[in-house]
């Protein structure tokens, strides 16, 4: 199984799965609010920026290499774009799918 035909067969795009890590990334930032000290550190050492850029296709080339390795299966692999897919419509739901379209 290829990852990236698996995603064009299901109609899940990068940008999908930016968005879905993107929201990730926020729930993980909120559970530092008390820890403000912590989130400036990620900030400042530009640990969040290394972790931000290309981090869509970092995701998907270690899920392929996850995959490869038969460290996960078709069903893991499933269960993941699931959750993309799950964030995808809540975006639409939202109105965020064109987001960039309205500035």
């Amino acid at each position: 199984m290829k990852i990236k035909e698996f995603m064009k067969e299901n109609g899940i795009e990068i940008d999908d799965v930016r968005w879905f890590l993107a929201e990730q990334k926020v729930y993980s930032i909120l559970e530092k609010k008390d820890s403000v000290y912590e989130l400036i550190d990620e900030i400042s050492s530009k640990r969040l920026e290394a972790e931000l850029f290309d981090m869509e296709e970092r995701f998907v080339d270690e899920l392929q290499d996850s995959f490869d390795r038969n460290f996960i299966d078709e069903a893991d692999v499933r269960e993941v774009f699931y959750r993309v897919n799950k964030s995808r419509f809540a975006r639409q739901k939202n109105g965020f799918l064109n987001f960039q379209d309205n500035l």
